[in-house]
């Protein structure tokens, strides 16, 4: 029997202000999350709300199988601009400006299948055999920008984009996600070491440039390295990056967001395996001492 598609909503996550919150995932095969982040807040009469208060009223998400494997560890922002990339269009969204308590939402998709790759589904997550599969929730003090007096109430609400009639010995990849912060903090080469042997395979790594103020900026970096010592993958000015990011996500220039892609043609086989490299090398020429880079590694990790 063929699989069959099917959207199943999970309890919602109201909003506790610096409080992690937890839903259990259905132990299903998913393709995905559906989720829509709301917010109510009150606005004064000079308030200048933005996507980027809205976001960050959830700081991190996580999804972690079993109570010890980290799948997904991410701040919320990235699903925003994963998704307008990915998908090249905005994701749907309301920002209130108007004074009074007023109702902001966004939504936004998180994958577990491998967005513009040849064979999308080599990576579903096949929850079914698992004690548990948990959301974690990590929601901010509350919303932070111009006049904005006060964040009264939010949720966020999930849907789970599944397939039932899966075979039970169907085998899949591994998608995950993680984050790491650091600080680029002088001008000329910031060399930072990522993680290679066990079971890291590289899909894209990317990158997000802030300025000392916490502004997305391109005045951060110049140019971009990834090399295993002396075998380099990438070497490129930063604007070529850019560029380059443009032409595959049919999207405008985003400011401060440099996407490495390292398969060739969406085709997994193509990805960076680190599981034999001894090291593993991002060079950033810094233009500034006062940056940091935000670095999310996406991973298909087969077998």
């Amino acid at each position: 029997m063929a699989k069959v598609k099917r959207n199943l909503t999970v309890e919602r996550v109201e909003y506790v202000a610096s409080t992690m919150k937890t839903r259990q995932l259905p132990l299903s095969v998913m393709r995905g999350l559906l989720l829509q982040l709301s917010v109510t807040h009150t606005n004064g009469g000079g308030a200048a709300f933005t996507i980027k208060n809205l976001l960050d009223c959830i700081t991190k998400i996580e999804v972690v199988l079993n109570g010890q494997d980290t799948r997904v560890s991410i701040p919320f922002y990235f699903l925003y601009y994963m998704n307008l990339l990915e998908f090249s269009v905005t994701p749907h969204q309301d920002l209130v400006t108007t004074v009074g308590a007023q109702t902001s939402y966004v939504h936004v998709y998180l994958p577990f299948a491998l967005l513009r790759a040849a064979i999308p589904q080599d990576t579903l997550l096949d929850a079914r055999k698992l004690s548990t599969c948990i959301l974690h929730v990590h929601w901010a003090a509350g919303l932070a920008g111009t006049d904005i007096t006060s964040t009264d109430s939010g949720f966020l609400d999930i849907q789970s984009v599944e397939y039932a009639n899966v075979p039970i010995e169907a085998k899949f990849a591994s998608h995950e996600y993680g984050w790491d912060i650091v600080n680029v903090d002088k001008v000329g080469t910031n060399t930072i070491q990522l993680e290679t042997l066990g079971t890291n395979q590289y899909r894209r790594l990317w990158l997000f440039a802030f300025a000392a103020a916490g502004t997305a900026s391109d005045a951060e970096l110049d140019n971009i390295i990834l090399k295993a010592r002396s075998f380099t993958f990438i070497d490129a000015p930063s604007v070529d990056v850019q560029a380059d990011n443009m032409r595959t996500f049919a999207q405008t220039l985003q400011t401060g967001i440099f996407v490495l892609d390292l398969p060739s043609d969406g085709l997994m086989s193509g990805r960076l395996d680190a599981r034999a490299l001894p090291e593993l090398t991002l060079e950033i020429k810094g233009l500034l001492d006062t940056g940091t880079l935000h670095i999310i590694k996406e991973k298909a990790i087969y077998a």
